[in-house]
């Protein structure tokens, strides 16, 4: 889950999360262990998606927005009408803090691979502040993309080679235990393989 403000004049916005990801039910039971799922390797907790959105199963579960006041240089009106003065820009003078709204996931258009997604306007055409968002994303375990399996069992090898990582441990504390190991676990070859999984997210 993840509470964005929408950028200034715009209706599209870039969740932190990709590639973004449709679970449907029968794979969340599998995933979540309820189906009996041999080997060691499923999540718990999945949460399926029932929303259908363009036809297909939307990897957004929920999505609820606000207005708030905008910039004193800017105008709070969805830009693809900005043609008259909106009732919710006066309203916005009177009472407290805005409430959270439901959004339409249906409407929601979503690029799965960058979690790219645009938002559609609220009432009278008004645009979101800022919105609450709950979707789905990361690869199916058991689908999952042969580096990153790669890159995971060869630092899994560097951390046994390096006496089970004590000579690559740099700090450790008790409380709640927690182990800081050297760079080095991270070697040019798996750096490598997980480059291709790597962004640079600026909006």
């Amino acid at each position: 889950m993840q509470r964005i403000l929408i950028p200034e004049t715009r209706n599209i916005l870039r969740l932190a999360y990709a590639p973004m990801v449709a679970v449907d039910v029968a794979t969340a039971a599998n995933l979540s262990g309820l189906n009996s799922v041999s080997g060691n390797h499923f999540y718990t907790g999945f949460t399926p998606c029932t929303i259908l959105a363009g036809g297909s199963l939307s990897a957004i579960i929920g999505c609820s927005g606000r207005y708030s006041y905008g910039r004193k240089s800017a105008s709070s009106v969805f830009p693809d009408s900005q043609y008259a003065a909106n009732i919710l820009q006066i309203a916005a003078f009177f009472g407290g803090p805005p409430q959270f709204v439901p959004i339409d996931v249906t409407m929601i258009d979503y690029y799965d691979l960058v979690g790219e997604a645009w938002v559609p306007a609220g009432l009278m055409m008004a645009s979101y502040t800022e919105i609450l968002i709950r979707y789905i994303s990361g690869f199916n375990p058991l689908q999952m993309p042969s580096a990153i399996k790669h890159a995971c069992a060869a630092i899994v090898k560097n951390f046994i080679a390096r006496a089970g990582g004590i000579t690559s441990a740099k700090s450790y504390s008790a409380g709640r235990i927690h182990v800081q190991f050297t760079d080095d676990l991270i070697d040019p070859t798996v750096q490598k393989w997980l480059l291709p999984f790597n962004k640079v997210i600026g909006m």
